[in-house]
């Protein structure tokens, strides 16, 4: 499920530096081997995603139970980091990393097209708004209203 952005706002090309794994067929009734390899992977739920670093024990943890998994190449969209020196900037960046972790970052292929928006976009807004009620009429046009204000 690709999105994609603006071309104002279409993130710069580079290297991919991560898989996204995701769990398409349950290991139920497989060798015990393969439920261990998911397992090592942090992969316990059909359709469950998790990003792995680029490296031969991934490639090889990967290639094991290849016909139960989905791999994407991707890397985190970093944020704009200004008018900074090169230093600053990649000093930026690896605070940055620190600090948000692999299920809240965007996430963009190597096109650029987005794959993972981060868990705050899935996430439900808050809160309610009442915009009528049924019960009394009175009450209904006064919350219509206040609508319509904006109070």
């Amino acid at each position: 499920m690709s999105h994609f952005l603006a071309p104002a706002q279409q993130a710069p090309l580079g290297p991919t530096t991560h898989y996204r794994v995701t769990l398409r067929r349950s290991a139920i009734g497989l060798p015990s081997r393969f439920s261990k390899i998911l397992t090592a992977m942090k992969l316990t739920k059909r359709l469950q995603s998790v990003y792995l670093p680029q490296n031969q024990a991934v490639a090889g943890s990967i290639l094991a139970v290849k016909e139960l998994v989905h791999v994407d190449n991707v890397r985190r969209l970093d944020p704009p980091v200004g008018r900074l020196s090169e230093e600053d900037a990649a000093e930026e960046l690896r605070a940055w990393h620190a600090s948000v972790k692999d299920e809240d970052a965007v996430w963009v292929d190597a096109k650029g097209d987005v794959i993972d928006w981060g868990r705050e976009a899935k996430r439900a807004p808050r809160g309610y708004r009442v915009v009528g009620n049924l019960l009394s009429k009175e009450r209904d046009d006064e919350i219509r209203l206040q609508n319509e204000v904006g109070l």
